[in-house]
């Protein structure tokens, strides 16, 4: 039964990252730790896996519709890939109950964005490539330390800093996600924190909900992407903190 759950949990994750460029893992390691009660590195472990596979599941159908920025990707990876591995080690010298509070209060920033303003086709994008830069190296950072492809931030950066448009932003974020995590992964591996158990129902239930949720991204109104990214963030960071400092104070 609990394969089932984290099966069903997994295909949810993948939609909701395909579709809004988040990576998944916002989802998976949350329901990991608090509805399995899973340890949390090995929570990060499989939803760096997770992420890879919602990345792999969303980029092919973005990257047939020619909405992933391959020029912006390879400049912005040197940054995140170097800050996801430094992450990732991190992530084993700092307390449990820690990183779920900081899981928590990041999820809660990235929902604060405002609406996606129209942008002309034809303006010359990427602005601000140098702060883009920056926040990428802080996104893979925080994707190592946390399980996640930190498509908010990604998206955050290139959507508001870098001025391009919200669907060409979630599409390249959720290609990047995937060298992100892979980055992050292999030193979990190495560090013996991915276990088999957990990836085997985990890894088929995102790459479903990811081609799924590819295909929502170029049909359902942006307005509606906007909501649902707000409402189940703010729950998830909401627990998470919860869990986090109960986990501190115990």
């Amino acid at each position: 039964f609990m394969e089932f759950i984290l099966f069903f949990g997994s295909f949810l994750a993948g939609l909701i990252g395909a579709s809004s460029g988040l990576g998944g893992g916002v989802i998976l390691m949350p329901l990991m730790v608090i509805f399995f009660g899973i340890n949390p590195l090995n929570a990060i472990g499989a939803s760096l896996l997770g992420v890879i596979v919602t990345s792999l599941g969303g980029s092919v159908h973005f990257l047939k519709k020619e909405l992933v920025d391959l020029k912006t990707t390879a400049l912005l990876e040197t940054a995140t890939v170097p800050g996801a591995i430094i992450g990732a080690f991190l992530a084993t010298m700092i307390p449990e109950g820690i990183l779920l509070v900081i899981f928590g209060i990041i999820l809660l920033l990235s929902v604060i964005q405002k609406k996606a303003k129209t942008k002309d086709s034809h303006v010359k994008y990427p602005k601000h490539k140098t702060l883009g830069w920056i926040i990428m190296l802080i996104a893979g950072l925080f994707s190592g330390l946390l399980g996640m492809g930190s498509g908010a931030l990604k998206v955050v950066a290139m959507d508001r800093v870098m001025k391009m448009p919200f669907k060409i932003s979630t599409a390249t974020s959720t290609f990047m996600i995937g060298v992100t995590a892979a980055a992050s992964a292999a030193t979990f591996y190495h560090l013996g924190y991915i276990l088999p158990k957990i990836t085997t129902p985990l890894v088929p239930g995102v790459l479903l909900g990811s081609l799924v949720g590819a295909k929502l991204v170029t049909t359902i109104k942006i307005k509606s992407l906007r909501l649902i990214f707000t409402v189940v963030i703010i729950l998830l960071s909401a627990e998470l903190i919860f869990e986090g400092v109960q986990r501190l104070l115990s």
